[in-house]
């Protein structure tokens, strides 16, 4: 193994803070940060399906694991799309932060904000919610990282703007915020996760993953597949205004919740199971195949 472990990150404050997290756990490997920049933070003028989908934040993070530029990466697990790029494996999670979203605005709620208000966010899933409260609501888009927002906010071109708890807590900002409650803005899957992604060759199976499993935490870890792989069997892109949320329940058990809105929030459709914790992928399937049936199939995914 090499000297130094370097740690692949986007180029952003709340990159950087997460990737510390992980930094801090592995401070026996003396590892180092290194920045790349990706096609997500270059282009914040157009929505991300219009330049991607979720790949744009990852694809220069995982370019340079295999070009040998760093040994491992951290990820937000909701940038991740539903499957492991080929070659690689998340082999670790760190404790979940906060997954529920926060509500900036000089309004305390999304029912008080007045007549037509404008509301920033760059998610389809915070813009189906928020229509499915309120069709009078204007959306707007907001992308750039969080000081730009809310830079943007303060500045006087949103009445509110949508942010995860996660991230202003773990940038510990000094700012006021309303934290919406599941039913409020059912959160979106894996918010709130860090994922530690590596090559998955023969030598990293002999000297990383059992390193990193010793950082993983395994209740945030099964709840973060039994999220992933409903996305996966519905093929969630980010253009699927889809919740996901998977609970522990006791030592063996888990609930999977999971809410599907069309664009403009006028259909919801929702699914719920409880099961053992080790059928999880038999679980997560049942909460698909359940929601198609609902919805109509996946032409409603589709936007048809």
């Amino acid at each position: 193994m090499k000297k130094k472990l370097i740690i692949a990150v986007r180029k952003s404050k709340l990159a950087l803070a997460q990737a510390n997290l992980v930094k801090e756990r592995l401070k026996k490997l003396n590892p180092i940060i290194k920045t790349f920049q990706t096609v997500g933070d270059q282009i914040l003028d157009k929505p991300l399906h219009e330049i991607g989908g979720k790949g744009v934040f990852i694809k220069s993070i995982e370019k340079a694991l295999f070009e040998q530029k760093a040994d491992i990466a951290v990820h937000s697990m909701k940038d991740m799309e539903s499957k492991n790029t080929k070659g690689t494996k998340i082999v670790a999670v760190l404790p979940r932060e906060d997954r529920r979203d926060a509500l900036i605005s000089n309004w305390n709620s999304i029912q008080s904000l007045p007549l037509g208000a404008t509301v920033g966010t760059s998610s389809i899933r915070r813009t189906a919610v928020l229509l499915s409260i309120r069709q009078d609501l204007n959306i707007k888009l907001l992308r750039g990282n969080i000081n730009t927002r809310i830079k943007k906010f303060n500045a006087g071109e949103f009445d509110a703007i949508i942010l995860a708890v996660a991230g202003l807590k773990r940038l510990n900002l000094k700012i006021k915020y309303n934290i919406l409650s599941h039913s409020e803005m059912p959160p979106a899957p894996m918010q709130g996760v860090l994922g530690v992604q590596l090559l998955n060759n023969e030598d990293n199976k002999k000297n990383l993953f059992p390193i990193l499993k010793q950082i993983n935490c395994q209740d945030t870890f099964d709840c973060t597949k039994a999220e992933r792989s409903v996305l996966k069997e519905l093929n969630g892109t980010c253009r699927t205004p889809i919740s996901v949320v998977a609970d522990l329940k006791g030592l063996d058990q888990i609930e999977i919740k999971s809410l599907l809105y069309s664009p403009n929030g006028k259909k919801k459709f929702s699914s719920m199971i409880y099961g053992k914790r080790k059928n999880i992928k038999d679980l997560s399937k049942k909460v698909a195949l359940d929601l198609l049936k609902k919805c109509g199939g996946k032409e409603f995914l589709n936007g048809q």
